[in-house]
């Protein structure tokens, strides 16, 4: 659930930061564009690809190579702040960490695989701590064996 609640807060997010630069461009139909981002933001990974093409080819019909150079950037600073603020900011309430380690895993993980290690990076901090948890525990009752086979053992010599 949480997954989606941040995909239609980010997508939300996307539409209305987009809206400006839409408008700046005086792009037709900025507001089927607004909602058409919209849509395609609740879309993982691939409907930022999707919600950026009609804008790019309306940038393109309406100022050329200029056009959709302004999109691109806009619309990359737009995703560098989803990325490294808001996504964090949304799901550290959910797993009541830091944002620094947040942070750091975003860049850590974008930087290794790239877009695919924005979506990576959440559950490797959410999980690898919980996997430890799980494997010290095992090591305490395992401790907790060999040493009452240790005693029983002891016993039996005496």
């Amino acid at each position: 659930m949480l997954t989606v609640k941040v995909q239609v807060i980010v997508a939300a997010s996307n539409a209305a930061l987009t809206l400006p630069v839409v408008l700046f461009l005086k792009l037709p139909h900025a507001v089927s564009l607004r909602v058409m981002v919209f849509i395609f933001g609740l879309i993982l990974v691939e409907g930022n690809v999707l919600s950026g093409i009609m804008p790019a080819i309306l940038s393109y019909l309406k100022m050329g190579v200029p056009g959709v150079a302004i999109l691109f950037v806009s619309t990359s600073v737009l995703h560098k702040v989803e990325s490294y603020y808001l996504t964090p900011r949304l799901t550290e309430k959910h797993v009541a960490r830091l944002n620094l380690p947040l942070v750091v895993s975003l860049i850590v993980w974008e930087h290794l695989i790239g877009l695919a290690g924005l979506f990576v990076s959440f559950p490797v901090l959410y999980i690898t701590p919980r996997i430890r948890d799980h494997f010290r525990e095992l090591n305490v009752v395992a401790d907790t064996a060999e040493t009452a086979e240790g005693d029983s053992s002891d016993e039996r010599a005496s």
